[in-house]
């Protein structure tokens, strides 16, 4: 059951996302947009300064959080770390992400809550038909056709699989990678230029057990595919996005990367405390939005929301699915 939710998926997002356009994978265990930004205050940035040196040089339940440069001074080099080695500079986030990459006749949402140093999360996915991206909002993405829903329950001893739609579930043992699952790669490890000429990328495991959170929680893939060839791209400024402070990054693809994206020229909001990607925004030849993905609502730390936990008896008269 599990396995074919994720199929439908790929086939709207991986096929014709990052995966698909590196010829080989590692992974070790427009004017609308402009017209957002908006300059930030002195008293802004003093405030997000001061978060920073409070939560990002604590110590979370034995782990240490990487600190996050200082926002007047942060150069493409530090951005790119950071969007690289995002789980480096939170420890507990929730929130709600909206996105849709090369199809834009379905979009997908994730409501999401994880606890790296626990290795505990909750996924709600939904995936929806609409008729035109640009009229799809939070607000009324629910008055369109649900295509698939699922909810994915993970903790370190098991991982439960709801289907909502099709009103079964499955259990899965030991399928939570952890904090010691990940091999923490340099930076100029991960994207090389092999002998033939093929990009060679190198992926890290992902902690946060979310569903589809390279996207937004750990954006390796994108960040890799945009970001890798920095004479393509611009840190603009920095903006309020969502109630956090971002950088606003603007460029243009690679031709084959774009080529395979549909996309030439793309935005970046990129939190300046986490290196989350809190918005993301690409434009075809034409124009119009290609791929693009939202959050709302995120939260990080003691502002997280609590992780929500598996009842059986929530699903009693729903078919198991056995392995």
């Amino acid at each position: 059951m599990r396995k074919e939710i994720v199929n439908a998926v790929l086939a709207l997002t991986i096929v014709t996302g990052t995966i698909a356009a590196f010829p080989f994978v590692k992974q070790l265990d427009k004017s609308e947009a402009k017209a957002e930004f908006s300059d930030l205050t002195d008293s802004d940035i003093a405030e997000n300064n001061a978060e920073i040196e409070i939560n990002d040089n604590s110590i979370i339940e034995s782990r240490i959080l990487s600190k996050a440069v200082d926002v007047n001074a942060a150069s493409k080099d530090d951005v790119y770390h950071m969007m690289l080695n995002s789980i480096d500079y939170y420890d507990k986030v929730s929130g709600t992400m909206l996105f849709t990459l090369g199809n834009t006749d379905f979009i997908n949402v994730v409501d999401f809550q994880c606890s790296l140093s626990d290795s505990a999360a909750y996924s709600d996915y939904a995936q929806y038909r609409v008729d035109n991206v640009k009229s799809v909002t939070y607000d009324n993405i629910k008055e369109y056709e649900c295509t698939a829903h699922q909810e994915i329950f993970c903790d370190p001893n098991l991982t439960a699989h709801v289907n909502l739609a099709e009103r079964q579930y499955e259990f899965e043992d030991r399928s939570v990678t952890t904090l010691d699952n990940v091999v923490h790669i340099p930076d100029e490890e991960r994207f090389k230029i092999g002998k033939d000429g093929r990009a060679e990328v190198c992926y890290v495991a992902d902690p946060t057990n979310v569903y589809m959170s390279n996207h937004c929680l750990f954006p390796q893939e994108l960040t890799l595919g945009y970001l890798h060839d920095q004479s393509l791209w611009e840190i603009v400024g920095t903006t309020n996005c969502n109630g956090r402070i971002c950088y606003v990054i603007e460029g243009v693809p690679t031709p084959e990367y774009g080529e395979k994206l549909n996309v030439s020229n793309f935005s970046f909001w990129v939190d300046a405390q986490t290196g989350v990607l809190v918005r993301y925004e690409g434009y075809d030849k034409a124009g119009n939005i290609s791929g693009m993905m939202y959050t709302e609502n995120l939260k990080f730390e003691e502002n997280a929301e609590s992780i929500n936990s598996f009842n059986i008896d929530s699903i009693k008269d729903y078919k198991e699915i056995k392995q």
